[in-house]
């Protein structure tokens, strides 16, 4: 490890000996030692920060940058939703530059991450890029028995732009199961849902109701679709096309949230968000 690496454990701008954990996804954060079994449907994490430098970087130099920032699950209300969590999370942020698979720690992942820029400066030795990698995840607020997780990864190799990536997944916290839509909602709601995604996807961007989306620039030969990932929040389903997905890199991301004011007749009543049902 070089002099610039560092591992730490804490809030993630926060350096502290005494690992911070929080008890369920929608309660506030408290100091403590990380609880191994944690009660009904909480959630006990540890936040963990690495980060590693090749030469050159504090000169200003051609250097290659990396830096790691996640919540690793110290305790869940079964063995597989902790698993599950945990590998969904590494599966994000300690992925491989060659292939993408996860590697089995922050450490091997930042050391291939240098091992490629250190490749690529052999074979271009005149070439003064910087490369830049920022990979973090974390937990979201959702509703009781389901835990959402996040994460952004950013990085910048050279070329044009630095390009940067969010990813969403909500599992079932009693077993781990990462959720779909369709678990959440009643059988044939599928094209009721994906209309009032458009309609949020429309609001976020401002674009008139009847418009075609193509004429703004948009990429649905098909017709408008979901994004792959979503998170459940205490709002609503929460979406997320990231820049080259339906639209030019210029265009950047889009964020939207369909609320549960509108899906609550689609909601399944013997499911995990039966409370934000009609009645």
């Amino acid at each position: 490890m070089s002099p610039s690496s560092r591992a730490s454990e804490g809030p993630r701008t926060i350096r502290a000996a005494v690992p911070f954990v929080v008890l369920g996804v929608l309660l506030a954060a408290g100091c403590g030692q990380p609880a191994a079994h944690p009660a009904g449907g909480e959630i006990a994490f540890t936040i963990r920060t690495f980060e590693r430098k090749s030469a050159g970087c504090d000169s200003n130099g051609a250097c290659a940058h990396i830096r790691i920032d996640y919540p690793e699950i110290a305790g869940a209300p079964s063995p597989a939703a902790r698993e599950s969590l945990q590998s969904c999370i590494f599966g994000w942020v300690l992925r491989s530059p060659v292939d993408s698979l996860p590697l089995a720690s922050a450490e091997a992942a930042m050391q291939a991450y240098l091992d490629a820029y250190a490749k690529f400066r052999r074979s271009f030795p005149n070439a003064m890029a910087r490369w830049d990698a920022d990979r973090r995840a974390t937990i979201l607020p959702s509703p009781p028995g389901i835990a959402t997780l996040a994460a952004t990864v950013f990085e910048y190799n050279g070329g044009a732009h630095p390009n940067t990536v969010t990813h969403f997944a909500s599992l079932d916290v009693s077993n781990g199961r990462r959720l779909r839509p369709d678990d959440l909602l009643l059988a044939g709601s599928a094209p009721q849902l994906v209309q009032l995604a458009e309609q949020a996807f429309r609001r976020a961007r401002r674009l008139p109701a009847s418009s075609a989306l193509a004429d703004s620039g948009y990429w649905f030969p098909n017709g408008f679709h979901l994004p792959s990932e979503f998170a459940v929040t205490p709002q609503g389903f929460r979406f997320y096309f990231n820049a080259y997905d339906v639209a030019p890199y210029v265009m950047g991301p889009t964020d939207f949230t369909v609320p549960y004011s509108e899906l609550s007749s689609l909601i399944r009543r013997d499911g995990l968000l039966r409370s934000k049902a009609d009645s």
